[in-house]
């Protein structure tokens, strides 16, 4: 809580550097000891007559990045590289510090503006920070200087006690001031701080809101401070104990746990050697608490313990995504395209390509690409772009003039109500040559063309209703009658705006709803006309100033100037949708239907040839690269034909030679976190989007095998949850068999593989999971429809494929009312004889294991119905259970106390190890579950955001690995043994740079394992891309144990460190509930006098207090040695524990609350006993309201 600030030798330069400086008194600030040596700072303070002197070094990865002028954001120098002192310059103001307005309180902000190369610094005063001065360059008195290496800087200020209102009366040796510092990192850009902390305090608390957690400054009257006279660093407070563990030569990560005779009790921090070491044994310190924060009692333990010599990352190859690099890279470049949507639109002027995916979030709608491929075969990606919000989000079509690209959006706004949302269509623009945003020349961002309802769609293209905004629409017709009736093509969007093109000054927009072009002039937003033209989608301009539309089944030419549209080729084509010219005039359209291809006419609308199979290709099974499937938008460039295919399994933009023969294709990119599997008894196989991959662990190379899953073609059956996002499928083989299983959102769902086609097979879930899988008030059984569309969670059901058809059929449904149900949105799991696990996710913490108890003929599983599925035990996290692992007999849990179903506001979270019987046998509680919003930065052991287990495998020393994902884009890896092994790739939210190993979006994805050939261990996983590397350095994992004795001496400095960490803990033994007859007369002579106990005051100040209860009431009590008892002048009963003296009690009734928390939960109650008004009076505070907003 304090900082020695010392004498100033004579002659200090103020240049960067710190070699003159007396840096005896410097302090050691790091944001976690475990992630020495970033993110460390050494701040030293010295004086004399005239000056405060403030020196600092800075471990930053990226030193002195800081792009806000303060010329223009004096206010905003924090948000970046930074330093702030804050400090009251008066000695003579009381300590702690009071808030006021005084001119005494002084606020420094310290940054180096990058663009510039200049220092600055800016003064506020007070806590209300008036008077604010910006000084830079040599007016500011700092300098800055980065180190050598690049990887640190060192900052130096001489600030006048002038500047501080300290002038005439500086501070002088004997003096103390109170003083705090707060070191800022900021991202790669300059523009965001990531990071912060407040080194010199005396409480937790945030240092520019309030002075009462200030440290101080002492001015000494001498420096060269001896070693004894120095502060004790926070580790050496913190941690006054010291235990010894042999650590193997080359060893670079130390992971510890302390043991009891029964339970995992303390997980010790990670210990980091930066370099191998040399062997032997290391001291680790530790301050002797448990995971609470509660002093061990004395007695015999074990430290468990794990080394290795560092695990790191290969990349082998990324599967579905043409990018190069597959992955995100900080100029733009790298990835490909949308990642909530297929390819659909495409376009192209004389110096780039554009191609369109219908939406996205963490990829690109729009992207720019060179006219050619590389050398290699792959295309170069110039920039990406997003959808704007203003319109429709779904890309719907592309046109450029070679300034600009002209964007066609349509549909719903981002977030609205699919089935009665309105719908808005129009034209975005985009920069050709950069892609940065343009307005319209006439001050708008969008140009509307069109704002319809959806009464303007066909029947069959309105949904049919649904239980809520949270499931899924279907549509009326049916997906089953579609493919019986080869019912294919851009109708099937239910969109109106699905061409587009640009003469000029003019745009034409094809609406197809409305049976008409309509053409706009871009530059001044003027209508220029419509043109009736029955069911209009593609259309492409001629350099002669005439549209090409496709019209129906027909391909027309019209004259903008008269209005005239003439017939080329009448009905010549099945369900056309896209359409381009060559420079020889010739026209290609894409034609969907039965046909599969893109039709080439010329000029007249003769036919010349198709591109592509056919047919196209298989909608299922076997992959043929020759045949298109729903061919979009499209345009040429030279002799190539790009073709964007509207499908998901897989997502594939084909490249064709004008005469038919095709090039290449270009895949991706994958959905949103994108999940990847491997099938293990045969790692080559690997399942993304649905579609099967056959991958060279050697080479990297890739190659397509088959589209796994192409859902209800022949009639209803259950569709993956989730649809085109494929969620995770996890292989499994059964008496010479093969499947694969869905865990998905509450339930799970089975398929039989044959001929690498996926059919269902059987199904396990709440009601709800049934409407995720594309039920509609119409599928249920009429028994049940009415009440479970209401109430589906009051419902479950076991679906069996009797007849082995893959259909649903309502015998085979058994639908049955539960009080409760098992299921997980990720985490659910299949042993490899199908055995399914599971939990109840909200406040139960019952494990389920459901057996198959047969098997049909045909192969199907053959589950116990809902009413007959029995509990296997209950968890101790009975908040929430987010994912199920059994492994060796044992079952492992990711659980948590309390909070929410994201893992907000838990008591405490654990990835935890259970027996088959249900006795916890370790719970590692470094773990911050579900989206992790809670958690700190991630250092070594910590795991934040974990969702699901992503797999496990045997380690060579007989231990295994577990694998969870992580929300931020980091992986972890724990060992069988309750100790935290390595992380994989990073917590995204550093701001690293962008990289192979970086992860971006919400992380959903993640796949571990063991290669059962090689026995390399590997990780699949990415954010738009599939991306597999190969874990390496596993091979050197090693486990030990060591005893570890505590003594009584041992468990008071405990008790000192758990005091000085959080002040409420005793040594005291604990006031115990006693049952009693008392009478409320203020005279304890009828309490049990061992019932009541002695409580710590400090200042000679003494109470004993007891609790005491019968039938019918609580009873508390208090004697209290006060020289002024019970007086209390305030007049609001919320703040009597503020006003006066007061009496208060804490009862943790939460019933079905963590018994070790450490805040209050709903259900717990704070008692004040005082007087109001003269008159005693008791209040009752409910910290947290089970419901609403309110919290008194």
């Amino acid at each position: 809580d304090r900082a020695f600030i010392v004498p100033a030798p004579a002659g200090v330069q103020i240049d960067g550097d710190l070699s003159d400086w007396d840096r005896s008194a410097a302090l050691e600030g790091a944001f976690d000891e475990a992630l020495r040596p970033r993110f460390t700072f050494t701040p030293a303070f010295m004086h004399d007559a005239e000056a405060l002197y403030i020196g600092a070094h800075f471990v930053d990865d990226t030193p002195l990045v800081n792009r806000h002028d303060p010329a223009v954001e004096p206010d905003r120098g924090w948000d970046g590289d930074c330093l702030q002192v804050r400090l009251s310059s008066d000695p003579g103001q009381p300590y702690p510090l009071p808030d006021s307005k005084g001119d005494h309180i002084c606020h420094l902000t310290i940054w180096h503006y990058t663009d510039a190369r200049l220092p600055v610094l800016q003064l506020q005063y007070g806590m209300d920070y008036h008077g604010t001065r910006v000084l830079t360059g040599a007016e500011s008195g700092v300098a800055f200087r980065a180190d050598e290496d690049g990887k640190g800087y060192t900052l130096e200020a001489r600030v006048p006690w002038g500047l501080l209102n300290a002038g005439e009366h500086p501070p002088k040796p004997g003096d103390r001031i109170a003083l705090v510092a707060q070191p800022l990192w900021g991202d790669g850009s300059g523009w965001k701080n990531v990071l912060t902390f407040n080194e010199v305090i005396r409480q937790a608390g945030f240092s520019f809101q309030g002075c009462g957690m200030w440290g101080q400054g002492l001015l000494l009257d001498h420096g060269n401070l001896r070693p004894e006279e120095r502060i004790a660093s926070p580790a050496q407070q913190r941690a006054p104990l010291t235990l010894r563990v042999p650590v193997p030569a080359g060893a670079q990560s130390l992971s510890l746990g302390v043991f009891s005779e029964t339970e995992l009790v303390r997980t010790l921090p990670v210990v980091s050697f930066g370099a191998p070491s040399d062997g032997g044994e290391v001291e680790v310190r530790w301050d002797g608490l448990d995971d609470f924060g509660k002093p061990l009692p004395p007695g015999q333990y074990t430290v468990r313990f794990l080394t290795h010599a560092g695990v790191g990352q290969r990349h082998v190859t990324s599967v579905h995504s043409a990018g190069s690099p597959p992955w995100r890279t900080d100029d733009g470049r790298g990835a490909w395209g949308g990642d909530h949507g297929p390819p659909v639109a495409a376009a192209a002027d004389a110096e780039r390509l554009y191609l369109g995916w219908t939406v996205s979030e963490a990829g690109w709608a729009v992207i720019a690409v060179a006219r050619e491929l590389t050398a290699d075969g792959k295309p170069r990606k110039l920039w990406g772009q997003h959808q704007v919000l203003e319109l429709g989000i779904l890309v719907t079509a592309l046109a450029t003039n070679g300034e600009v690209v002209f964007v066609a959006q349509d549909g719903k706004g981002w977030g609205a109500d699919p089935m009665t949302a309105p719908n808005k269509a129009g034209v975005v623009l985009w920069e050709a040559k950069t892609g940065k945003p343009v307005n319209f020349p006439f001050g708008q961002r969008t140009l509307v063309l069109s704002e319809w309802s959806d009464a303007l769609k066909p029947g069959g293209m309105t949904f049919l209703e649904r239980a809520s905004q949270y499931h899924p629409t279907v549509t009326k017709k049916r997906t089953w009658e579609c493919f019986a009736q080869h019912d294919h093509g851009p109708n099937g969007l239910g969109l109106n705006l699905l061409g587009l093109a640009v003469i000029g000054d003019a745009v034409y927009g094809s609406l197809n709803l409305e049976d008409k072009i309509v053409g706009v002039n871009w530059r001044t937003g003027e209508r220029l006309g419509e043109f009736a033209v029955p069911d209009p989608v593609g259309l492409a301009a001629t350099p002669q100033g005439q549209l090409i539309v496709v019209s129906g089944r027909s391909v027309v030419r019209v004259d903008p100037a008269s209005g005239e549209v003439t017939p080329i080729a009448q009905d010549a084509l099945t369900q056309p949708w896209g359409l381009a010219l060559d420079g020889d005039g010739r026209i290609y359209v894409s034609d969907c239907g039965d046909q599969m291809q893109v039709k080439v006419f010329d000029a007249n609308g003769k036919p010349l040839r198709a591109l592509g199979k056919p047919g196209g290709r298989p909608w299922v099974g076997r992959y043929d690269p020759s045949g298109m499937l729903m061919p979009a938008g499209l345009t040429v460039v030279g002799d190539t034909v790009w073709v964007c295919e509207h499908d998901d399994t897989p997502r594939r933009i084909s490249l064709w030679s004008r005469d038919g023969r095709q090039r290449t294709e270009l895949l991706g990119p994958g959905a949103y976190a994108v999940e990847g599997l491997v099938d293990g008894a045969r790692p080559e196989r690997v399942n993304v989007h649905n579609t099967l991959f056959e991958v060279d662990y050697r080479t990297g190379a890739v190659k397509t095998l088959s589209t796994l899953i192409r859902p209800q073609m022949t009639g209803f059956q259950f569709a993956p949850d989730g649809g085109y996002m494929g969620r995770a499928l996890h292989y499994r083989h059964v008496n010479g068999r093969e499947y694969v299983v869905q865990p998905s959102r509450g339930g799970m769902l089975v398929y039989l593989v044959e001929s690498d086609i996926a059919e269902p097979v059987a199904a396990v879930g709440d009601g709800n999971a049934l409407l995720l899988h594309g039920f509609v008030k119409s599928d249920l059984p009429e028994a049940v429809r009415e009440e479970l569309w209401r109430n589906p969670r009051a419902f479950a059901y076991v679906w069996t494929d009797r007849d082995g058809d893959h259909l649903v059929q309502e015998p085979e449904l058994a639908i049955e009312p539960v009080p409760h149900f098992w299921g997980h949105y990720w985490g659910g799991w299949a042993d490899e004889d199908l055995t399914l696990w599971g939990a109840t996710e909200n406040h139960l913490g019952l494990l389920y294991r459901v057996p198959v108890t047969g098997w049909t003929e045909h192969g199907a599983p053959i589950y116990p119905t809902p009413t007959a599925q029995q509990a296997l035990f209950e968890v101790q996290g009975k908040g929430h259970v987010h994912s199920v692992l059994p492994l060796n007999g044992s079952v492992h849990v990711l659980e948590q106390a309390g909070g929410g179903a994201y893992g907000e506001g838990a008591a405490w979270s654990a990835v935890s190890r259970y027996t088959a019987e249900g006795r916890r046998e370790w719970a590692y509680r470094n773990v911050w579950l579900g989206f992790g919003l809670e958690a700190p930065l991630a250092k070594p052991g910590d795991v934040v955001g974990a969702m699901k287990f992503i797999g496990d495998a045997p380690l060579p020393d007989g231990t295994d690995a577990l694998a969870v994902n992580g929300y931020f884009g980091q992986f972890n890896l724990l060992s069988s043994e309750g100790l935290w092994l390595a992380s994989l790739c990073h917590d995204n939210r550093y701001g690293p740079l962008a990289s192979e190993t970086t992860v971006w979006p919400e992380n959903f994805s993640g796949c571990f394992f063991r290669h059962p050939e090689s026995g390399r261990y590997y990780l699949i996983a990415g954010d738009t891309d599939c991306r597999i590397w190969e874990v390496t350095g596993l091979e050197g994992v090693r486990h030990g144990r060591v005893p570890l004795t505590l003594t009584a001496e041992d468990a008071g400095k405990a008790l000192e460190a758990a005091k000085s960490r959080q002040g409420l803990v005793s040594d005291r033994p604990p006031i115990r509930l006693t049952r009693a007859e008392v009478k409320v007369d203020g005279d304890l002579g009828d309490w049990p006098a061992d019932r009541l106990v002695d409580l710590d005051a400090p200042e000679g100040r003494a109470s004993r207090a007891g609790i005491a209860y019968d039938a019918e009431r609580l009873y508390a009590a208090f004697q209290v040695t006060d020289d002024s008892p019970m007086a209390n002048a305030g007049d609001d009963e919320a703040l009597l524990f503020k006003t006066g003296d007061a009496c208060e009690l804490f009862l943790a009734t939460g019933p079905n609350a963590d018994p070790h928390r450490t805040r209050p939960v709903a259900g717990d109650v704070r008692l004040i006993l005082s007087v109001l008004s003269g008159e005693p009076v008791c209040v009752l505070f409910q910290p947290v309201r089970a419901q609403g907003d309110h919290q008194p």
